[in-house]
């Protein structure tokens, strides 16, 4: 109960389900006064149109797995109340054995189940909604051009940027850096950016030469190894 309320986010699955215990789990939650700005609940399926109001007046925030529940309830988060009433969504994958492999991939099945829902609205659950969930500062979520250190360039197959994002795959991405560090993209960047080439694994893709950090290629053979036979990831682009 010490985390409630405090500076870092309390992170529960509740509501994780249709059944009586799924539907009670929020009540217990608020009688023990765990429901505070920092709650961020995952899943929230059984929760109703009342419990979402009492979320949204809390500021606290519910994240949304659709693959997941989906696949496994064939039920989800009532995301149209939720919107309604103002609460603070983000998006997750839950187990990526029950899930999407990643955030384009719950991107691209809401966008398929849930169409009415603006794609600019699904960007700002992965960024301002995230960061607020996540107790970190905005300038988590924004990017400033003055002093940026996190940077993604993929190839353009819409116009609209957000529609850009729901094409995007391994392929596409011309270069990925994280806090500074150049970790994926074409492989010409590398020359570009004068970077260690023994820093870094050269593979292809699709029809594209690509560069990533570290040696994942190598791992990936050690798992081979270990298991007997042939591991595919499926978010490895190799």
């Amino acid at each position: 109960m010490e985390l409630s309320g405090g500076d870092a986010p309390f992170i529960i699955h509740l509501a994780e389900g249709t059944d009586d215990i799924s539907r009670q789990e929020f009540t217990q939650l608020a009688e023990q006064g765990l429901l505070q700005r920092n709650t961020l609940i995952i899943h929230g399926i059984a929760l109703t149109e009342e419990e979402l109001i009492q979320i949204a007046e809390a500021g606290a925030s519910v994240c949304w797995c659709p693959s997941s529940n989906y696949y496994l309830i064939e039920e989800t988060l009532k995301i149209d109340l939720a919107l309604k009433h103002g609460v603070n969504v983000v998006i997750g994958t839950d187990s990526t054995m029950t899930g999407g492999v990643n955030l384009i991939a719950e991107f691209n099945l809401i966008h398929q189940k849930h169409p009415h829902i603006p794609l600019n609205t699904l960007y700002k659950m992965v960024t301002e909604n995230a960061a607020k969930a996540l107790m970190l500062p905005s300038s988590y979520a924004r990017l400033n051009p003055e002093n940026c250190h996190n940077l993604l360039l993929m190839d353009k197959h819409d116009p609209d940027p957000f529609e850009n994002l729901l094409m995007m795959e391994a392929s596409s991405i011309k270069l990925l850096v994280e806090d500074g560090v150049p970790r994926f993209g074409d492989v010409e960047w590398m020359e570009r950016l004068d970077l260690d080439e023994d820093e870094y694994t050269v593979f292809r893709t699709g029809n594209k030469e690509k560069f990533v950090l570290g040696d994942p290629l190598e791992l990936n053979e050690q798992v081979d190894e270990a298991l007997g036979y042939h591991k595919d990831f499926p978010f490895l682009p190799f």
